[in-house]
C-alpha cells in the first residue's frame, strides 16, 4: 500500500500566483478566495511539480502548452523571474521534498547593454539533490503512476475518459464473468452450452448464426426471380395438333422415297463405272508422282555435285569466322578484367596513402592536460598534489595504450591493402599473358580465313565460266515418259466428266426438292415439340424451388429463435455484469450496455447518478460520485493520494475519503485563506 500526503506546498511566480505557502492537514484542508485569486492554479502547480502538466493535461512547453510563467498587463511573459514550486510530502510515513524551478536562459546580444531571454531551463530537485528530468520522473513513477494518480486525485477525471477506457477500468474491477456461469440458468440456454462445449465463444456463435441468416436471405432473394424466369420460359402450345401435322409430313416423305428407290438401281450401275474410272485415274496420278520425284532427285543430285566444293569452302569460312569472333570476345573480356584490376589498385593505393597520413597524425599526437580534469565535479575543489600526479600517470598510460592500439589498427589496414594491391597485380600479369597468346592465335586465324576466301572466289569463277552440260539419256527418256502419262491422264479425266453428267429426270429433282422441304418443316415441328420437354423440366424445377423456399423459411425461423436465445442470454449477462459493478460503489451506478432497437447489445460505459447520466447531474452529485469512484479505485490499487476538489462550495456534504482532501472554495475573501 502507498499513502501520499502533501504536508505543505510553496509556490512562487506560478501563473498568477506571486508567492504562496499552504500548510495542509492530514484529513481536509480548505482554500478560500474570490475567483481569479489562483485556487485552481494551486492544483495546477501540484500537478506540474509531479508530472510537468496542468489539470487539463497540457505541458508547460511545446505545442498546446499552458502559460506557466507570470504575464504582465499586456499579456507578455515577465522575464528574469524564476517560477518555483516546492512540495513537502509524506510517502508511507517518510518525509520527502521535491522542487521544480523554471529559469530564463539569458544570452548576451552584441551592442545591447542587458542580457535577453533565449528560452527556458527547468531544474529538478529531489531532497535537495539536483536531477535531470528523466531520473526525476522515474522516481515519481516509482511512487505513483501518473494515470492512477489522476484517477485517484481528481473526482472528474474518470468520467471525462473515453467510454472504452472507463469500461476497461470497471471491467478490471468486476473481473471476468464467464458464459459457462449462466448456461444452466435456463433450459433454452442448452444450445449455447453445446456451442461453448465445442470451444466456440458466444460472439463466434452469434456471428455464425448471423452469417447463416445472411446466406439464407440471399438464397431467398434469388428464388422468386428464378421462378419468374422459369415461368416466362414456358410456352403454351397445342402439342397434340403439332404431332398430327408431323405425321402428315412423314407420309408425304414416304411417297417421295418410293420414287427415289426406283432410280436407285440405275444410279448404282452408273456409280460403279464412275468409281472404276476414278480408281484408274488415281493409279495413274500415283505413277506420275513417282516419275516426277525421280526426275527431280536426279536433277538435284547433279546440282549438288556442282555446288559441293562451294559449300565446303563456305562452311570452313564460317567456322573460322566463329573461332575468330570467340577469340576477340575473350580478349575484350580479359581486358575489362584488367581495367577493373587497375581501378582497384588505384583505389587501394589512395586508401593506403590516406592511412599513412592518418598513422603519422596519430603517432605524433601528444597528451595535453586540462586543469578541469583535476577538479572534483561535486565540490568543485582542486585535487591534492599526489592525487593529481596519480591521475596524470593514469591518463598518460591510457593515452599511450590507446595510441598504440590505434596505430596498430592503421598498420594492419595498410598491410591488408598492400596484399590486395599485390593480388590485383598478379591478376593483371596472368590476364595479360592470356591476351597475348590469344592475339597470336587470332592472327593465324585471320591468315587462314583470307586463304579460304580466295579459294572460294576461284571456285565460283570456274563454275560461272563452264557452259551447262546436256542432260543424260536416261533423264531425257524419263521426261518423255512423264509427258506421255500426263496426256493419258487428261483423256481419262475427260471421260470421267462425261460419265458424271446427270441424266436424272426433272421428276426426280422435283421429288428431292419436295422431300427436303418436308424435312425442313418436320425439323421445325420437332423443335416445337422439344419445348414440351423443356416446359416439363421448368415446371419440375419450379416445384423444387418452392420446396427449397419452404425449407429455407423454416431454417430462417430456427436461426431467429437462436438469435432470440442468444439475445436473452446476453441481457442476463449484462444484468449480472452491471449488478456486480454497481455492488462495488456506494453512490455510483454504471450502465455497461445499450440495448439497440434490433435487440442486440452495444457495449458502453455510462456513470449514472440516481438513474441520470453523470454528464447531466448537478455539480455536487458529480463531485461525490467522483469521490465514490476514487474510494473504490484507491482500495483496488492500494494507493492513496491528495484529492483536489474544485468548486467545493457547491456541495453541502462531501463524501469522506481515506485520502487527504483539499477543498477549493469560492468566497468573498480578497486573498487566499486556508482553513
Amino acid at each position: 500500500m502507498t499513502v501520499v500526503k502533501l504536508k505543505n506546498i510553496e509556490i512562487t511566480h506560478f501563473k498568477g500566483i506571486k508567492s504562496l505557502r499552504i500548510v495542509l492537514k492530514d484529513d481536509v484542508t480548505t482554500v478560500f478566495g474570490e475567483n481569479g485569486l489562483g485556487k485552481s492554479s494551486v492544483y495546477d502547480a501540484w500537478l506540474w511539480l509531479l508530472f510537468g502538466k496542468d489539470s487539463s493535461g497540457r505541458k508547460a512547453t511545446g505545442k498546446g502548452s499552458f502559460s506557466i510563467k507570470p504575464l504582465d498587463s499586456k499579456n507578455i511573459r515577465i522575464s528574469k523571474v524564476n517560477t518555483e514550486v516546492t512540495g513537502y510530502l509524506e510517502v508511507d510515513g517518510i518525509e520527502l521534498v521535491i522542487r521544480k524551478i523554471i529559469k530564463d536562459k539569458m544570452t548576451s546580444v552584441k551592442g545591447a547593454e542587458e542580457q535577453t531571454s533565449d528560452g527556458l531551463i527547468t531544474e529538478h530537485y529531489w531532497n535537495g539533490m539536483k536531477l535531470n528530468e528523466g531520473p526525476f520522473q522515474t522516481k515519481i513513477d516509482e511512487i505513483i503512476n501518473e494515470t492512477i494518480f489522476k484517477l485517484i486525485s481528481n473526482p472528474s477525471y474518470f468520467n471525462q475518459l473515453h467510454w472504452t477506457e472507463a469500461r476497461k477500468i470497471i471491467t478490471d474491477l468486476v473481473g471476468d464473468i464467464k458464459d459457462e456461469d449462466l448456461v444452466d440458468s435456463k433450459k433454452e440456454f442448452a444450445i449455447i452450452k453445446e456451442q461453448l462445449a465445442a470451444k466456440k465463444t458466444l460472439d463466434e456463435y452469434k456471428k455464425e448464426v448471423y452469417q447463416k441468416k445472411v446466406g439464407i436471405n440471399d438464397e431467398l432473394k434469388e428464388i422468386h426471380p428464378r421462378i419468374d424466369e422459369l415461368r416466362r420460359s414456358i410456352e403454351v402450345l397445342d402439342f397434340d395438333a403439332i404431332e398430327v401435322e408431323k405425321g402428315t409430313y412423314l407420309k408425304e416423305i414416304e411417297k417421295i422415297n418410293l420414287i427415289l428407290d426406283d432410280h436407285a438401281t440405275l444410279l448404282k450401275s452408273k456409280n460403279e463405272k464412275v468409281i472404276f474410272k476414278q480408281n484408274q485415274i488415281f493409279s495413274l496420278e500415283q505413277l506420275l508422282n513417282v516419275l516426277k520425284n525421280n526426275y527431280k532427285q536426279r536433277l538435284s543430285s547433279l546440282e549438288l555435285q556442282k555446288n559441293s566444293a562451294q559449300h565446303d569452302l563456305k562452311e570452313a569460312i564460317k567456322v573460322l569466322e566463329n573461332r575468330f569472333e570467340d577469340k576477340s570476345s575473350m580478349i575484350k573480356s580479359r581486358q575489362s578484367l584488367i581495367d577493373a584490376a587497375i581501378a582497384n589498385i588505384n583505389s587501394y593505393s589512395q586508401r593506403r596513402d590516406s592511412l599513412r597520413e592518418k598513422y603519422n597524425t596519430t603517432y605524433s599526437q601528444t597528451l595535453v592536460f586540462d586543469e578541469g580534469d583535476f577538479i572534483c565535479p561535486v565540490c568543485k575543489r582542486a585535487h591534492e598534489g599526489h592525487h593529481v600526479e596519480n591521475k596524470k600517470a593514469e591518463m598518460v598510460k591510457s593515452f599511450l595504450e590507446k595510441k598504440k592500439t590505434d596505430c596498430a589498427k592503421i598498420e594492419n589496414e595498410g598491410i591488408e591493402l598492400t596484399a590486395k594491391i599485390k593480388e590485383e597485380e598478379t591478376k593483371i600479369e596472368e590476364l595479360s599473358k592470356s591476351i597475348n597468346e590469344w592475339k597470336v592465335e587470332s592472327l593465324a586465324l585471320t591468315e587462314e580465313l583470307q586463304s579460304k576466301k580466295i579459294q572460294l572466289e576461284n571456285v565460283i569463277q570456274q563454275s560461272n565460266d563452264n557452259s551447262p552440260s546436256e542432260l543424260p539419256e536416261d533423264l531425257k527418256e524419263l521426261n518423255l515418259s512423264i509427258k506421255s502419262r500426263e496426256a493419258e491422264l487428261e483423256s481419262w479425266k475427260s471421260e470421267l466428266s462425261e460419265m458424271s453428267k446427270s441424266d436424272i429426270s426433272d421428276e426426280l429433282e422435283a421429288a428431292k426438292t419436295n422431300k427436303k422441304s418436308f424435312e425442313t418443316m418436320i425439323s421445325a415441328i420437332e423443335k416445337a415439340l422439344a419445348k414440351k420437354d423443356i416446359n416439363e423440366k421448368s415446371e419440375s424445377r419450379i416445384n423444387e424451388l418452392l420446396e427449397k423456399e419452404k425449407f429455407l423459411v423454416n431454417a430462417l425461423s430456427d436461426l431467429e429463435r437462436i438469435e432470440y436465445i442468444i439475445s436473452d442470454f446476453s441481457k442476463q449477462k449484462i444484468s449480472m455484469v452491471e449488478e456486480k459493478a454497481n455492488s462495488l460503489f456506494k453512490l455510483a451506478r454504471f450502465k455497461m450496455y445499450n440495448i439497440l432497437n434490433n435487440g442486440t447489445e452495444d457495449p458502453t460505459c455510462v456513470t449514472l447518478v440516481n438513474g441520470v447520466p453523470w454528464i447531466d447531474a448537478n455539480n455536487a452529485a458529480k463531485i461525490n460520485i467522483g469521490l465514490d469512484i476514487i474510494n473504490t479505485l484507491s482500495e483496488k490499487h492500494q494507493v492513496y493520494a491528495p484529492i483536489f476538489i474544485d468548486n467545493a462550495e457547491s456541495v453541502n456534504k462531501i463524501l469522506p475519503t481515506a485520502s487527504q482532501q483539499i477543498h477549493l472554495v469560492v468566497s468573498h475573501d480578497k486573498e487566499l485563506k486556508v482553513a
